[in-house]
């Protein structure tokens, strides 16, 4: 069962390869894939919004108050987020 709590419309990426970790992966097999693949047992993860469009990571473009703004670089889709608490 995994233990991994990710947001509808978001990825986990490795922080070192961006491999995109599976949404039914726990904590553990990260840890495995830190230690086996880059030998360290930090675990580095980044948060990516994804496309609508195309399911692929989207770069970071801008923020206004707050709402943070990506685009795809594979489709040129953009879209935006509301940060909680804002």
């Amino acid at each position: 069962m995994a233990d991994l709590d990710v947001p509808e419309g978001f990825a986990l990426l490795c922080g070192i390869c961006r491999w995109r970790i599976p949404l039914d992966i726990t904590v553990a097999l990260v840890k495995a894939h830190m230690e086996t693949e880059h030998d360290t047992d930090a675990v580095a993860l980044e948060l990516v919004a994804l496309c609508p469009r195309c399911d692929q990571p989207m770069r970071f473009d801008y923020t206004i108050g707050d709402e943070d703004h990506f685009e795809c670089d594979r489709c040129k889709r953009s879209r935006t987020v509301r940060r909680a608490g804002g």
